[in-house]
């Protein structure tokens, strides 16, 4: 208060809520991400965008496949299309900035987590003209997940041109017919 005093008083009491669990967990395979509502598995062999996912839409807590909603990712399914051919990404080449191509939690925490896909989109001959960074980030009770997908030109100017690129998400058949 102005020109006064405030007197606080301080009480030992009850311990304060049980802490909770981070959202994503490393396995030997795979990241799993668990929300609550969504579950979310990435795996570390084979690049997977955004992976498999469930939506626990019965809300009893467990994922079966009547609630999968994206399928595993394929070969191919992050692409960068050049003018003759087609890049896939792959975790394959020199790191970039540090960090070696692959698969790792970049936060873990009980509200949110972010996973980062790092990767080199590969020609049949072995050129890579562009490096890939995925991050996706997710929050503790939502069933939905933000995805960012960036792409730096790594080519040559004169020689490597991008006409398209994106990502392939792979829907459970019957879903939405």
């Amino acid at each position: 208060p102005a020109n006064g005093f405030a007197f606080y008083k301080m009480e030992v009491g009850r311990a304060g809520p049980p802490a909770r669990a981070n959202l994503a967990t490393e396995m030997a395979d795979a990241i799993e991400v668990n929300t609550g509502p969504m579950w979310l598995r990435i795996s570390k062999k084979e690049v997977a965008i955004p992976g498999e996912l469930f939506i626990d839409r019965n809300g009893d807590g467990r994922f079966d496949d009547s609630e999968r909603l994206i399928l595993p990712s394929q070969p191919g399914d992050c692409w960068w299309q050049g003018e003759k051919e087609q890049y896939t990404l792959q975790f394959s080449g020199e790191a970039v900035d540090g960090q070696a191509p692959g698969v790792r939690i970049e936060r873990n925490g009980p509200e949110s987590a972010v996973v980062r896909i790092l990767g080199w989109h590969v020609a049949k001959d072995g050129r890579r003209p562009a490096f890939s960074e995925v991050r996706i980030e997710v929050s503790r009770g939502k069933a939905w997940l933000n995805l960012w997908h960036r792409v730096t030109f790594a080519g040559n100017p004169w020689r490597d041109r991008i006409k398209s690129y994106g990502l392939t998400l792979r829907f459970k058949p019957g879903l939405y017919e």
